[in-house]
């Protein structure tokens, strides 16, 4: 992390953009990167070209050719990583200097697209699974780049613009759909795990759908014996989805694993980072040994934060104003703690189960609000204002303010 973002400092040295992007909801937990991320994304504009395409590694020293130059999931740093720095530290500075940047962006993806569908790139790299066509990949980062635009033009009072890129989006999930949906299956494209999990991000699953996809995903995962399939830009959806649809555990199932593919295989073989391939020092698919020094599956550390320890910033927040504080109590795990300082001071979630009984602390920082989902039932609070009981998640539910919390509860 000195001047780029970097992966495999033995070999390339270079700055590949999807990971400032793929994995910034993790770096973010552990790093103060508002001033680096601004200075990463001015040289993703510098490197830019007239014709609006972003390369895939700024500064651009070596000049690919093909896809190594030209991805949609790299290319589209250029929105995502500075709506995410709008996100966590209400950088909106970045928003306002690099629009027409952004919105160039978008127009050179859609001079690409044939019906809102987006058939180039690199695919879901270093997939276990390599059965997802580009097309799927390709058209969720064109999907990424017009919704995170969408996110970006409404954050700066464009009105027109973001109900025009609101629209886009909703037209190219529409068409994902369209062309690869197997209504047979209940699975999209080859019924990769990454297919499936870009589908639901991208909300292009009917309602009627959603359980059956998710299911789809799980099955697979199952059949796997309990392991991903997935790639770099697959992997953090596929935590988001899992958690969303109330599937934490079979995350945990995952991160249990010590075989291969895993993150527990890669160390039980004597990894002490993390690795290009899931199975780090012990490549077992004759892939070669690869950088052991690569943080593209760095999308793990995010699922901690957000899901088992709870610490989540709600969809219509910026600079963690607001919060919802929604542990996810799995496995055999019995006590969490976790820290994350904001610009606002500190959230600390620490949540302990005890046989049946229940205990989360929590601590909110200043001039901030949460929304907090206590696990099962009979919740009690201190100070918090209760709200609701969801039967459905068995969740309860309180609003709280600024300053220290205990909750109590019954789970199964």
């Amino acid at each position: 992390m000195q001047s780029v973002f970097t992966d495999c400092p033995h070999r390339e040295k270079l700055g590949w953009l999807e990971e400032t992007h793929l994995v910034f909801p993790s770096i973010q937990r552990f790093f103060d990167v508002q001033a680096h991320g601004r200075s990463v994304v001015r040289r993703i504009a510098e490197a830019q070209l007239s014709t609006g395409m972003v390369p895939s590694i700024a500064p651009e020293y070596p000049i690919f050719s093909g896809a190594f130059r030209d991805e949609p999931n790299w290319g589209n740093s250029i929105i995502l990583l500075p709506l995410y720095l709008y996100q966590s530290y209400g950088e909106i500075t970045l928003l306002e200097e690099f629009y027409s940047n952004m919105k160039s962006y978008v127009d050179y993806l859609s001079s690409k697209a044939t019906d809102n569908i987006v058939s180039y790139g690199l695919g879901d790299w270093y997939a276990v699974d390599q059965s997802t066509p580009v097309g799927v990949t390709g058209t969720y980062g064109y999907w990424a780049s017009v919704n995170g635009l969408a996110i970006v033009a409404a954050a700066l009072n464009q009105t027109v613009d973001a109900q025009r890129y609101r629209e886009l989006a909703s037209n190219i999930s529409m068409a994902f759909h369209k062309t690869f949906f197997n209504a047979t299956a209940h699975t999209y494209a080859t019924g990769s795990q990454a297919a499936d999990v870009f589908a639901l991000e991208m909300g292009a699953v009917p309602s009627s759908e959603q359980q059956n996809v998710i299911q789809h995903v799980i099955n697979d995962i199952r059949h796997r014996n309990n392991h991903t399939s997935v790639g770099e830009v697959a992997l953090p959806s596929w935590f988001r989805m899992l958690s969303h649809f109330g599937h934490d555990g079979v995350v945990y199932d995952f991160l249990s694993r010590t075989d291969s593919p895993s993150y527990g295989y890669a160390i039980k073989n004597g990894a002490t980072s993390l690795t290009e391939d899931w199975d780090g020092p012990a490549p077992s698919r004759g892939q070669g040994l690869s950088s052991q020094n690569h943080f593209m599956f760095g999308a793990v550390d995010e699922w901690f934060m957000r899901s088992l320890a709870g610490i989540q910033q709600a969809d219509d927040s910026f600079d963690y104003r607001i919060l919802n504080i929604k542990p996810a109590v799995v496995g055999n795990i019995r006590y969490v703690q976790a820290t994350y300082r904001t610009s606002r001071g500190w959230i600390q979630t620490q949540w302990e189960r005890t046989g049946s009984n229940f205990t989360l602390k929590l601590q909110i920082p200043w001039n901030t609000v949460a929304n907090v989902y206590v696990p099962g039932v009979h919740a009690t609070s201190d100070y918090g204002t209760f709200i609701y009981y969801d039967q459905e998640i068995d969740k309860t539910m309180f609003k709280v303010e600024s300053g220290n919390y205990v909750f109590q509860s019954i789970i199964d």
